[in-house]
């Protein structure tokens, strides 16, 4: 018998007389691959010196759901008829670079994007987070969502939600989840708006260790948007998003302060928490994230 660390795990390889291979029981011919370099007799055993190694799932898999998404998406948004729609949207910038004893770099990207008609409701998210601190990486995110939404009345929609979360340093290579659902406009006023969304859904988790399985299971998916309008000059916001599943809960939480230099530029002050319930040994569960960006809002106001 023959022991080999691979990948931080131990196989334990057998041979029989005939130098055939015994696999371990939890490992698959798509995962493990095992190369005989030398065979030969000594008595009434045979031997053989393997070159065993662990391959990671190829990016075909993001790149198929990527296209997908962006066919969705040009779908989702054409519905929309463009004379009748008013579209906005904003961009966030933030940027931290310190030098002297500690080399520390923080770049905090955000893009969103709103159309609404009478009868239609469409929005796309994007962000990008990457840190580094003496020229190592220790932060690395990007999160892809879209929603679609069907207006029954001035309170009451159905909805369709994308969401792809790719996070470099948590136990999944990446996350896609896709729901349908109600939702409802519970405040609306000058003061106040606040809406929330339930419905069911699919999601879809690539593990980051080669030899797990990729994780498939029905979700449930809660939402609820709020905003505070405190002043002419500044709002309060705060969104939480949970997908619950028997694998794994995800759940994510930003408050946010808004504050305008004009009727183009804003300062955002923001704190975010992420928790996912199922993680590797060694990770921890609960992230948080403080920015301070610039914010720069376009289309109609």
């Amino acid at each position: 018998m023959a022991e080999e660390m691979v990948e931080g795990r131990q196989f334990a390889h057998v041979l029989d007389s005939s130098c055939s291979i015994l696999r371990p029981g939890n490992a698959t011919p798509s995962i493990l691959a095992a190369e005989s370099k030398k065979c030969e007799t000594e008595g009434n055993f045979a031997v053989m010196r393997l070159s065993v190694f662990a391959e990671r799932p190829n990016n075909k898999n993001k790149a198929f759901f990527m296209q997908s998404f962006a066919v969705i998406l040009m779908c989702g948004w054409l519905v929309c008829p463009a004379d009748a729609a008013e579209w906005s949207g904003k961009g966030e910038f933030g940027l931290v670079v310190a030098r002297g004893n500690s080399e520390t770099e923080t770049l905090n990207l955000g893009l969103q994007f709103e159309r609404k008609s009478e009868k239609w409701r469409n929005s796309l998210k994007m962000t990008a987070l990457r840190a580094s601190d003496d020229g190592e990486l220790n932060a690395e995110r990007y999160t892809l969502g879209y929603k679609s939404g069907y207006n029954f009345n001035e309170k009451s929609y159905l909805f369709g939600a994308l969401r792809y979360d790719q996070d470099e340093f948590s136990s999944y290579d990446y996350q896609t989840s896709l729901a349908v659902g109600y939702g409802r406009q519970l405040l609306d006023n000058d003061t106040h708006k606040l809406s929330m969304e339930i419905g069911p859904g699919v999601r879809r988790a690539e593990p980051v260790d080669p030899l797990e399985a990729t994780e498939t299971n029905v979700i449930g998916r809660l939402s609820s948007d709020y905003a505070w309008t405190i002043s002419e000059t500044a709002a309060l916001t705060n969104n939480l998003l949970v997908e619950a599943g028997s694998n794994n809960t995800f759940a994510e939480n930003e408050l946010a302060l808004n504050v305008a230099i004009n009727s183009r530029f804003a300062l955002k002050l923001s704190g975010a928490v992420r928790h996912n319930t199922d993680v590797d040994p060694g990770v921890e569960k609960t992230d948080t994230l403080t920015t301070a960006n610039l914010v720069y809002k376009f289309g109609e106001q």
